[in-house]
This record gives C-alpha cells, sequence and structure tokens, in this order.
C-alpha cells in the first residue's frame, strides 16, 4: 500500500524507545482491557513488538513471487495462499520469533512488576 515504508519505518523508530518510556501508556491499556493481575496483562504486550514485525517482513519478502503468482493461476484464493504457501516457508523465521519472544518476556522485570500485585502471578525473576 502507499506509504508502507513510512508505516514500517515508524514502527522500526519504537525500537529505540525504552522500556521506561512505553510503560505509563502500555499499562493504561492494559488497565482498559481489564487484564492486570493476570497473564494476559503480563504477555499481551509482549506478543506484537517491533522486532517481529520487522523479522516477519524480511522473511516473507524472501518468498518468490512467482509461488503466489502460481497459485493464483491454480485457482487459490488469499487465504489459501496465506496459509498452504507463505505460512510454511515463514515457520523458521516464526520459530526464532517464538524463542526471541518467550527469552525476552523471561528476562523481563519491570513490567510484570507493574502490571501484577498477586503473588500468584508473580514471574520469577
Amino acid at each position: 500500500f502507499p506509504g508502507d515504508r513510512w508505516v514500517l519505518l515508524a514502527i522500526l523508530c519504537t525500537l529505540m524507545l525504552p522500556l521506561e518510556v512505553t510503560l505509563v501508556p502500555t499499562f493504561l491499556v492494559v488497565y482498559e482491557f481489564g487484564w492486570l493481575n493476570s497473564y494476559q496483562g503480563i504477555a499481551g504486550p509482549l506478543v506484537i513488538e517491533a522486532f517481529g514485525i520487522f523479522l516477519m517482513r524480511q522473511s516473507m519478502l524472501s518468498i518468490p513471487a512467482d509461488y503466489i503468482e502460481a497459485a493464483r493461476i491454480d485457482g487459490a484464493g488469499e487465504l489459501r495462499i496465506l496459509w498452504k504457501i507463505i505460512v510454511p516457508q515463514c515457520r523458521p523465521a516464526l520459530a526464532v520469533l517464538a524463542v526471541f519472544s518467550f527469552r525476552d518476556s523471561w528476562d523481563q522485570f519491570l513490567w510484570p512488576l507493574t502490571v501484577v500485585s498477586v503473588n500468584e502471578y508473580r514471574t520469577f525473576p
């Protein structure tokens, strides 16, 4: 779409922001969702990150356009192309993203301390 590079640039600029800068706005969003003192409140904001968007974009750009074009010629719809062609070729990147996201969320101390006040939901760090 027009302006996609500017959107990507804005998303990548958020990588330069430390957690302390985004802590209060993210806490307010979690509070509005009613996710305080829950696992959703701890993991929810960590699910979609700028690094994950960049990694998956780069992975999807490496898929040859000929595969998608051949699937369209064969009569496949957009969802079928996504699930039968794109997702299987992105599995290694999804695995790497899962490992990195788990490692990053495991190392978090300040965010769970802010969101959770019940000992039942506290993390190990």
